[in-house]
This record gives structure tokens, sequence and C-alpha cells, in this order.
């Protein structure tokens, strides 16, 4: 691998086909074994001092406290007392690196060293020799053999128990120097049972490889940027890019430090474990291909988004509610890549690319994103960006009712302002809520849906919440709820019956409707007398309905319909209405609906009586039929003088 490794990869180096294939492919006849379980009671190995050195692969590196035991020689240790464990203490510290190293099986490492597999795992059960704690005891697992290139699981006893930890240095060290390096102890355990192991590796191309360490199936080592010693290699000048064929095993006189920061060394051997110390036994370790586990912990994200992406992302639909589906190319085979959401700098999600560098899925945008428009960027651990713009949009109003509440509630947050309510709605307004956050109207005493409203940037939402026409006249109380906030407005108000009106409709139907709604009940037989009473249903409770009787339209008077919707009445016939049949017609003035009926009339109904003119104002003279004629011959005489005159004055 190259040194050199910038932030953002601007020049970006996909992986050579050949790259993706070695990846990938899986070999059909290896040259090694793929996986090694280690059995210490199968054929070729024998107990004793400095075993399983020289029997079946095991390798001894450098002379140690180590040896091939029987369990039943440990009572203490809480292993089978059946099988047989490596013991290995730290009463010794020889130089260097591993002190006994394992068979090998068939290489893992990144593509470029020609390795078939990308991954190596193994595993093991370690136990104290004693059943109790050995303060001081350091012993050190390591993937591969003297270079422990794949890192290490570092294993102590100090007075708190099993501590269980390593030491690294990160891709972003300057130098292999102690400063460069970083150490961390994951947890501690009780030292008086047996607990197993497992370390997973995985070698990437062009980037840190990833080590993961689980302690009793947990994984421990989330979080803390853990990592093969490849950058130590890079660094040190002894070769990087190296592959992974078996583990080793080293007594250490190092720990991690308090603050992470490079490790403490120089610790003392511990001679009084001497033919005590750990036993290891269940063995085993693997290579296999394998994409590289996806991080847990959220990443830094950046305030501002990238103003110079490196590529384009691929949206299913930018104008989204709450979730964006994406996919994009171009990244490394089996990249980490985090998503995050502008313009507040929102975490998103790990997501991995597939063996062709292409990613996919989907994004929660989460309520504080804002409405309008924002930015979708992936940023991928080489530092290579792929960005789109999408516009968050209110959720839609939903279409079915929710669950109402039995009873409004007693401590709302805000009151309502209502306007006068009418029979079928009233008008509100109310602040507090989400923006742009859906809110219903509920209506008390018997819940009552009223409609579902939208709330505006600023939290504020109107309109005219529906009351049912089954509610009766009287107080109640109208509640309005957000949907996601909860945040609940209420106010109180009085539905009365409307006052009739005082004059007829502006226009009557020319005729009657030949097809009503309902029938209206009437009394059989002709009418006889100045009134009729009349029953027709259907109308909207309190409705005021108007009357009207045909051939020519003639209004009959207002009536109101009742809580169901009835109405029944005496109706006055209208004056100078003639004789025989005739239509009677009751119209809803705000639902329109209409009933009718047709009656005999038996008799023609005396027109309105005209009233008498005003008589002359009094002046106390009394005019007789003489002075009257004089009066008379005086105008005639004044009129025609006038008219001699206007003729003499054209001559």
């Amino acid at each position: 691998m190259s040194l050199a490794r910038p932030a953002r990869f601007r020049a970006f180096v996909a992986l050579t086909g050949a790259a993706i294939l070695a990846l990938a492919a899986v070999p059909s006849s290896a040259s090694a074994a793929t996986s090694a379980t280690i059995d210490f009671a199968a054929s070729g190995y024998t107990t004793g001092a400095l075993k399983p050195a020289g029997q079946n692969g095991w390798v001894q590196a450098k002379v140690a406290d180590y040896s091939l035991v029987e369990n039943s020689s440990f009572p203490n240790s809480g292993l089978p007392s059946g099988g047989r464990s490596l013991q290995f203490s730290s009463s010794t510290i020889p130089s260097g690196g591993a002190h006994l190293v394992s068979p090998t099986i068939e290489a893992a490492g990144e593509p470029s060293t020609g390795a078939i597999y990308n991954t190596f795992e193994a595993q093991f059960t370690v136990a104290s020799a004693t059943g109790a704690l050995q303060t001081g005891l350091n012993v050190d697992v390591a993937l591969d053999g003297s270079s422990r290139y794949g890192g290490v699981v570092k294993l102590r006893h100090t007075a708190a128990g099993l501590e269980i930890g390593s030491y690294w240095v990160p891709q972003s060290a300057p130098d292999a120097e102690l400063s460069s390096w970083r150490s961390a102890a994951f947890t501690t355990v009780d030292a008086a049972v047996p607990h197993t192991i497992r370390l997973v590796a995985v070698f990437l191309e062009d980037r840190a490889d990833s080590l993961q360490i689980f302690v009793d199936g947990q994984l421990v080592s989330g979080g803390s940027g853990l990592t093969t010693w490849e950058f130590y290699h890079v660094h040190a000048g002894t070769g990087g890019d190296k592959s992974v064929d078996g583990i080793s095993f080293k007594s250490s006189s190092s720990a991690p430090s308090a603050d992470g920061i490079a490790y403490t060394s120089g610790l003392p051997a511990l001679p009084s474990a001497a033919g005590q110390g750990f036993l290891f036994s269940g063995i085993s370790f693997a290579s296999s291909t394998s994409a590289p586990p996806v991080p847990t912990a959220p990443p830094t994200v950046p305030a501002a988004p990238d103003a110079t992406p490196d590529a384009s992302i691929a949206l299913v639909d930018d104008s989204v509610v709450d979730e964006l589906e994406f996919s994009a190319t171009g990244f490394l085979a089996y990249e980490n890549v985090y998503a995050a959401l502008y313009g507040t700098g929102t975490f998103g999600g790990w997501f991995q690319a597939d063996a062709s560098g292409a990613v996919s899925g989907t994004v929660d945008v989460p309520g504080s994103v804002a409405y309008g428009a924002n930015t979708l960027q992936l940023v991928a651990e080489t530092g290579r960006v792929a960005s789109a713009d999408f516009t968050k949009i209110p959720v839609p109003l939903p279409t079915d009712p929710p669950t109402l509440p039995s009873s409004p509630d007693p401590t709302p947050d805000a009151a309502a302002t209502l306007g006068t309510p009418t029979l079928t709605g009233v008008t509100f307004s109310a602040s507090g809520f989400g923006a742009f956050e859906n809110v219903y109207a509920a209506v008390f005493s018997t819940p009552a849906f009223g409609g579902w409203f939208q709330a505006d940037a600023s939290g504020a939402v109107s309109g005219v919440a529906t009351l049912p026409a089954e509610l009766p006249l009287g107080s109640h109380t109208v509640q309005f709820t957000g949907s996601v906030s909860g945040w609940v407005a209420s106010a109180t108000f009085t539905k009365s019956a409307p006052p009739l009106p005082t004059e007829p409709p502006t226009t009557l139907p020319p005729a009657p409707e030949p097809m009503p709604d309902a029938p209206v009940e009437a009394p059989e037989g002709e009418i006889t007398g100045p009134t009729v009473t009349i029953r027709a249903e259907g109308f909207d409770p309190f409705e005021n309905v108007y009357v009207v009787f045909y051939s020519e339209p003639t209004f009959a008077g207002w009536l109101q319909a009742d809580a169901d919707g009835v109405v029944e009445a005496t109706v006055t016939l209208p004056a100078g209405l003639p004789a025989g049949e005739h239509t009677i017609q009751l119209v809803g003035e705000a639902s329109g609906w209409t009933a009718s009926v047709q009656v005999e009339v038996a008799a023609a109904v005396p027109p309105a009586a005209v009233p008498p003119a005003a008589p002359l104002a009094s002046t106390g003279l009394e005019i007789g039929p003489s002075l009257a004629a004089a009066v008379l011959l005086l105008a005639l005489g004044t009129l025609v003088g006038l008219a001699r005159r206007r003729t003499l004055k054209r001559a």
C-alpha cells in the first residue's frame, strides 16, 4: 500500500477488475486448508514443557514458559478435566516478537498481496490455571507470527480481574514512534472462570483494516478505532500489505495506558506464575471472504455539506416526507459510508458498498430537518463524497379519523379562539403546534371527529371544525390535538338554533321538484279550512325550511326542523289561492332537501284585504256643493286664459 493517504480521494482510483475478482473468488483447489481446529488430544501431540512446539506444525520462536498440559492437572481452572490445554505465562519475558507460533492455513490479506481471502478469524478459550487472580500475569495473542501483522489481543491479570485490551497504530499516525500508538482496555471480566475470545480481522485495500474483539459473544472493541498493525509496519519500514496465516502467543511487558495515548511498557515478569499462568484451549482459526463490519457509533458530521462533492446520488424521489431512497456508485468495495442531512448536519446512518463499490438504502429524515430545500451527502471512509438535493414536504393530511379520547383534556396546553358556530361548523384558530404538524379536531361531550388540519411553519392552525348534525343544542367543547407533539388547544362554544328569516327567499323555484327527496304527510281529502297541518322528515337538525304552494309559486312561510330533522307545523293557506289541486313543497335552506305533497283546496282563499285610503286632513271648514262648483269653474277659466295668452304671444 502507499504511505501517502490524502484526506479526500479526489483522484479516486477504482479497484482493478483483477483485484475485485481476487477479493470475491473462491479457489477451486486451494494449496492449503482454509481453517484449522486445534485438538491437543489428537495424534502427534504429547504433553510436556515447550510443547507443542515441533508438533503438528507448531513452531518455537523463543524459549518461554509454555507447555502442553492435561486439564486434570489444573482442577481449579474450570476447564473440562478430560482435555488438554496450552499453558502459557509471563514468568519470563524474552525480548522480541512471538514466542510460539501456530500451524498455518491459507493466508488472508488485502487483494494486492495476492491473498485469495480478505478475512482472518481466530477463537480460543482462556482460563486461569489456578482458578484465581495471578496479578501481573501478562500475555499477548496475535494474528500472524512474529510480525503480529493482524493485530493483538492483550490478556492481563489486574487487581480488578482479567483485563482484555489491545494496542495499535492508527491510520492517521505520522510515524511508528511510541506517541503514535493507541491502546485500550476494552473490558475486565472475572478471572476465576474461563472466557471465550474471538478476533475478526478484515483486510481492506486503500483504507484502515478492521479488527474486532469479542468476549463471550459480545463485541467489546466497538467504537475504539482498533485496527491491525498495518500502519506500524508501514511507518517502521518493515513492509505493509502483509497477509496472515496463523496465530501466535507471547509473554508481554506492556499494558494499555490510562489515557489511551501510547502504551505502558517495562512491566516486570511474574516468576510466581511459572508452570501456571493461562490455559488456552478450543483454539481455531480460519480464512474467508467477508465484508467489514459496519460501525455502530455515529461519526463527527461536518457542520456544512462539502461544496465540491465527487459524485451525484440518485434519489428515487426528491420530494419526500420522512425518508429518502437513494443509490450511488464509485466507492471502494465494501467501503463503509455514512449519510449526512443538511442544512442541520444530521447523521443519517451507516451504509456499506457492495463488491462493485455501489451503495443504496433508505435514510430516515427526522423532524429536526427543516421543510423545504435540503441536501443529502454520502461520505466514505476514504473521504469520497456523493451529494444530492431534496425537498422535505409536510406529511399529507390523513384520510381516516384518529382514535378519539373519550373526554377532553382537563388541562389543555393552550386556548383556541372560536368564531360564531353554525349548525355545521365553527371557525377556529390555535397555535403552539409543531411546524406543519397535522392536527385533528374532536367535539365533546360525545366525542365526534371534527376534521384534520395542518399547522403552518410557525405552528399555527386555523379552519372550520365540523360539528356533527346530531350534536344537541347547548354548551360543548372542541379540542385540537397535534398528531406528533400531542399539544392540545381547546375552547367551549354554544350550539344554538338559527333564527327564522323575516323575509321570503330571494327566488322561489319556478316549479315543484319533480322527484322530491321525501313525501310530506298531510290530511287526506279536501282542505276546507284556512290552514293545513303537514309533516316531513330528512332535513338537517334545526334547519330553516321554507314552504311554497304551486302551481304559481307562492311563499307560505318559514318553519324549523327539530333535532331529528323533522318539520311538523300548521301552515296558513296563502291569500288568493284558488280552489283546486295544488302542490305543497318544503325546501331546506342549507341542505336543499325537498319534500312535497299534492292537496285539494275546496274553496278559493279570499285575496288579502286592500287597506282603505287615508282620509284628508280636517281644516275645520265645511265645503258645500255650490262652493265646490264655483271653485271648479274658476279653475277652468284660469286654464282658458292662459291658453289664449300663449296664442297671442306666438302671433
